[in-house]
């Protein structure tokens, strides 16, 4: 198992399919190569002080240390985003919480929602969100000031 240290590989993986957890988020997308599986670990500044920060993210290695690789899909990068409620929550709980996390992750392999982040939708396919109302044309343009 490698590790992910270029931004081009977080914003790639960031695009992929991610699973919520209360201490991190999960995030994973498949590589088209044959390497390694990859992961990343980020946390962002809001979620303290550099102590903080380096604390959440020593967690977080270590519950992948400590996990067993099966759930881990090969050939697939994953980042670890850590949140504050890293630095309180129960070792154990949070390592159910990863565990829990890749299985949801697993169950949202088969669409290609996995790959590329965005599952087919009928807004896709049609290429709005909303309905748009019916208008009438007054006959003149108002131009803003």
């Amino acid at each position: 198992m490698d590790r992910l240290r270029q931004r081009a590989d977080f914003l790639a993986v960031a695009n992929g399919a991610r699973a919520n957890g209360t201490a991190f988020v999960l995030q994973a997308r498949a590589r088209d190569d044959d390497g390694p599986i990859r992961i990343g670990f980020t946390v962002t500044k809001k979620n303290g002080n550099a102590p903080q920060r380096n604390r959440i993210r020593r967690r977080l290695r270590e519950l992948v240390k400590r996990l067993d690789v099966i759930p881990m899909r090969p050939h697939h990068d994953y980042v670890l985003v850590g949140r504050r409620a890293a630095l309180d929550r129960d070792f154990a709980t949070m390592l159910e919480d990863l565990r829990s996390a890749f299985r949801r992750l697993d169950r949202q392999a088969p669409s290609k929602a996995f790959s590329s982040g965005k599952a087919f939708s009928s807004e896709a396919a049609t290429g709005s969100r909303h309905e748009s109302a019916p208008t009438t044309d007054t006959g003149t343009s108002r131009q803003p000031n």
